[in-house]
């Protein structure tokens, strides 16, 4: 389930490194949908890799096209913004810099359906001191590659995706004593006899712990999230 959650999470990575950007506003604007549309909120309060973002998910019967229209007329017609649209894997990315946000539209066709992601982020308030990984036991030789911060009601998420040089077997035992050692009581633990993947889930009060390794070709990449009821 948290896989899911922080895939959903990811899905708007790319507008971040398609659209220049420079410092400007502070009041956020609204997202446009189509009428024909069901919306699902991804998030309305997260940080991305200290980036402040809004995402949102889309699935309607319209045509790809008829979504894409929909969006390049609404922000190609906005005065003072700039306009950006790429073809990525088979997903079309709309982006519309506003001020200091870029507003995304991610769409994609698929078994005659049209799903997409929109998101909205604060390019204007990166938080300059975030670090990646802060606070978070890391094995040796890792790299933080993602780092999610998000607000749902009566809890706070944190998701992590990172990379390291160790094993399977040395990181599963490497965090699995990090957070006993910090209080946290394993709920289920165990490990594959191939050792290719491995998965932890541990508690401490109301808090919750879920760690997923699945083995890489030079190394281990780790996926964690961390469901607190303080705030971060």
């Amino acid at each position: 389930m948290f896989i899911t959650k922080y895939l959903e999470r990811l899905i708007l990575l790319p507008l971040v490194i398609l659209v220049s950007f420079s410092v400007q506003a502070n009041n956020w604007p609204d997202m446009s949908f189509p009428k024909k549309v069901k919306i699902n909120i991804v998030s309305e309060d997260m940080v991305f890799n200290g980036i402040p973002m809004k995402t949102w998910k889309i699935d309607t019967d319209m045509t790809l096209s008829q979504v894409t229209d929909f969006y390049r007329e609404k922000w190609k017609s906005i005065e003072d913004s700039l306009y950006d649209e790429k073809i990525i894997d088979d997903w079309t990315y709309i982006n519309s810099k506003q001020d200091g946000f870029v507003l995304t539209a991610k769409i994609q066709s698929y078994l005659g359906k049209t799903t997409g992601y929109m998101g909205i982020s604060h390019m204007a308030a990166i938080r300059k001191n975030f670090v990646l990984g802060n606070n978070f036991p890391l094995p040796r030789h890792s790299t933080v590659i993602n780092d999610i911060y998000e607000k749902d009601p009566g809890a706070n998420n944190r998701f992590l995706l990172f990379h390291t040089q160790q094993t399977i077997a040395t990181s599963y035992q490497f965090l699995l004593k990090k957070f006993s050692d910090r209080g946290w009581s394993a709920q289920s633990a165990a490990i594959d006899p191939q050792q290719t993947g491995a998965v932890i889930t541990m508690n401490k009060d109301a808090d919750q712990l879920n760690v997923i390794f699945k083995k890489q070709a030079l190394g281990t990449q780790i996926t964690a999230n961390i469901v607190k009821k303080t705030i971060f």
